[in-house]
C-alpha cells in the first residue's frame, strides 16, 4: 500500500469517532483550531496530496515536514489525521509504534489529562491504536513517527521545566 492509501484507510477507521462522544471543542472554544499563519498540524507522509487545492487549507514546509494550516473552521471529514487523533499522537520510539498522550497538546487541550489517564472514548482509543498498527507497515511512516516522538518528548521536557 502507498502512504496515501494507508492514510485513507486510517480516515475510514476513525470515521465518526472523536475523543469524546460529544464535541470536545465546546470545552475550550476549539482552541486547537485557533492558530496563526505559522501554527498548524503535521501532515503524515502521503497526506499532503489530499489537501492540495482545498481552499480551507494552506500547506507549508516546517523543515522536511509538511504542515497544514487551516482557517479555524473546517469540515470534520476533511481534517488531517493529526487533527483527527488529537490529543493523542502515534509515535515510533525506535523499537515500537505506540499511541501516547500528545505532549504538544498541553497548552491548548483540556483533554490532555484524560488522554494521559486513558479516559477518552474507548472506541476512539482503539481506533487510533488500530491505525498505529497500519501505519507501522511503512518505513517512511516509521521515520515520520520517530520525528513526532522527538517533538513530543521535547514538548514534555519543556513543560516539565515550566511546571
Amino acid at each position: 500500500m502507498t502512504d496515501t492509501e494507508l492514510i485513507l484507510k486510517a480516515y475510514k477507521i476513525l470515521d465518526g469517532l472523536t475523543p469524546l462522544k460529544s464535541d470536545c471543542g465546546r470545552l475550550c472554544d476549539a482552541a486547537c483550531c485557533k492558530g496563526d499563519d505559522d501554527t498548524g498540524m503535521l501532515l503524515f507522509p502521503g497526506e499532503a496530496e489530499l489537501f492540495e487545492g482545498l481552499c480551507d487549507f494552506v500547506i507549508k514546509k516546517q523543515g522536511e515536514l509538511d504542515v497544514v494550516i487551516c482557517n479555524g473552521h473546517c469540515n470534520r471529514e476533511q481534517r488531517p489525521l493529526s487533527c483527527r487523533i488529537f490529543p493523542l499522537a502515534i509515535v515510533y520510539d525506535g523499537s515500537r509504534t505506540k499511541v501516547i498522550a500528545d505532549h504538544r497538546s498541553i497548552p491548548v487541550c483540556p483533554l490532555y489529562r484524560q488522554a494521559l489517564s486513558e479516559r477518552l472514548d474507548p472506541a476512539f482509543r482503539r481506533a487510533v491504536k488500530d491505525i498505529a498498527l497500519i501505519l507501522n507497515q511503512s518505513e517512511s511512516m516509521k521515520d515520520f513517527l520517530a520525528e513526532v516522538f522527538l517533538q513530543c518528548e521535547q514538548a514534555k521536557e519543556l513543560y516539565t521545566k515550566l511546571v
